[in-house]
């Protein structure tokens, strides 16, 4: 029987749907392991962990990359740090180390690195230094991308600071060499921002291969403090911090005073005319040099908001824990309240770091799939799951229905025996008077006993 042609064009359509998600599969990142408790983070949750591949056409610059704010913090440790808890409380903005944060989501990282006068390259925050170097990062960072090879990741380095007044006024650029000796000997590419202007994903990942497996690429302006490749729309006038003056807490809830200010920061930041001035917010016009435009959705730590987040005990993960931002901001990014996002910087990318990840990726025009957007359901972020008290009372209460239900039956049985019984002993009772008057010369109608 021939089938009508609209059946066939869905039929041939889904062919191809369905051949393009295999290739897409085959080509993409998938999350391992991917357990029960993480799947939810994903939008293809009932596939696998799955994240499409950017698109390969795409431009460089207009590639969407889930940034780790501070990515070196991951490995401040409370009882290496001179001030101990208050350093690690508003100095610390991730968990984890490189590879820990790349395993949750993050495919940028922003390294803040120091030099020091013996000619090793470790991290700052600030003025606290923190006790890695740049080759045990680059370590853990490779390896992530050897077991992922089909990833690009990024190394964005800024604020480049020095241990020695001398080397930092001195006009040999000592650092720079330092940084690029180290990025040699491991094998990473290290270029220039403008050395990227124009690059496709693709042959920018050609540039970033790695021989052992892998796509990374390191970038800064190869200056004496390591310019930054994009504009920060930092801008000091309108940070928005957890604890502002005057205002309610950025831990009260969701639709709290500072969420509110902090969404209409980076809606400002990706939708705003393209602009160079630093003092305005918005994407950059000359992506010669500043090819990437960072959105900074976290909160700004100040003197005066580190100070009272240490009056209600706090930190910067538990601010970022307890405000829910980054759940916020993944609904922001799959509602397309935003246009220009190129680093989407955030603080404690272990916390639902996959699911920005994933609307990111999927957002139209960043994978080649035409099933894109919000045409895929969002993340649901988490699963059912029961404590251990609520499997108590579940068991118990699936115990006592049990006992109830075998309890009824016996119930029932002996009731039945009980009248079976009775029947028995009415019946044999009326045979036994019957017989008797009888006997006595009675004539009686004839009864069927009960």
């Amino acid at each position: 029987h021939k089938q009508p042609a609209k059946t066939m064009n869905l039929l041939n359509l889904l062919r191809t749907q369905i051949l393009v998600l295999i290739l897409s599969y085959v080509l993409s990142y998938e999350r391992k392991p991917c357990t029960r408790s993480i799947r939810p983070q994903f939008q293809w949750e009932d596939i696998r962990c799955y994240i499409p591949p950017l698109n390969p056409s795409l431009l460089l610059s207009s590639a969407s990359f889930l940034m780790s704010h501070d990515a070196a913090t991951g490995y401040i440790n409370r009882a290496t740090l001179s001030g101990g808890g208050i350093v690690a409380s508003y100095g610390k903005n991730q968990v984890g180390t490189a590879y820990e944060q790349l395993q949750n989501g993050a495919r940028a990282l922003d390294l803040r690195p120091k030099y020091l006068t013996n000619g090793t390259v470790i991290f700052h925050h600030g003025m606290v230094n923190i006790p890695v170097t740049l080759n045990q990062l680059l370590s853990d960072v490779i390896q992530w991308c050897n077991d992922n090879d089909d990833e690009l990741v990024l190394l964005l380095s800024s604020e480049l600071g020095y241990e020695s007044y001398i080397d930092e006024y001195s006009d040999d650029l000592v650092a720079i060499e330092a940084i690029q000796s180290i990025y040699s000997e491991t094998g990473v590419s290290y270029v220039h921002c403008n050395d990227v202007y124009g690059l496709t994903v693709e042959e920018t990942m050609q540039i970033a291969e790695l021989s052992s497996g892998g796509y990374l690429l390191a970038l800064d302006g190869q200056d004496k403090y390591a310019s930054f490749c994009g504009k920060s729309n930092w801008v000091s006038s309108e940070l928005v911090t957890c604890y502002p003056p005057g205002d309610e807490k950025c831990t009260n809830g969701r639709n709290t005073v500072p969420m509110s200010h902090l969404k209409d920061y980076i809606k400002a930041s990706a939708n705003n005319e393209a602009s160079d001035d630093s003092s305005t917010l918005g994407p950059p016009a000359d992506l010669y040099n500043t090819p990437f435009n960072e959105i900074q959705a976290l909160w700004q730590v100040t003197v005066n908001s580190a100070t009272a987040g240490l009056a209600h005990l706090s930190s910067i993960l538990n601010d970022n824990i307890k405000s829910k931002v980054n759940e916020e901001m993944m609904n922001v990014i799959y509602n397309g309240e935003l246009d220009a996002i190129s680093l989407f910087a955030v603080d404690n990318v272990a916390l639902n770091g996959n699911a920005l990840l994933s609307v990111l990726r999927n957002t139209c025009g960043q994978s080649e799939l035409e099933t894109c957007g919000q045409s895929i359901p969002p993340p649901k972020l988490k699963y059912f799951r029961m404590s251990w008290i609520g499997w108590t009372v579940l068991c118990a209460g699936i115990t006592a229905l049990a006992f109830n239900v075998v309890c009824r039956k016996e119930d029932t049985r002996l009731l039945n025996t009980f009248f079976e019984r009775l029947r028995n002993a009415d019946a044999s009772d009326n045979s036994s008077r019957r017989e008797e008057l009888l006997k006595n010369g009675h004539e009686l109608p004839d009864i069927t006993p009960f």
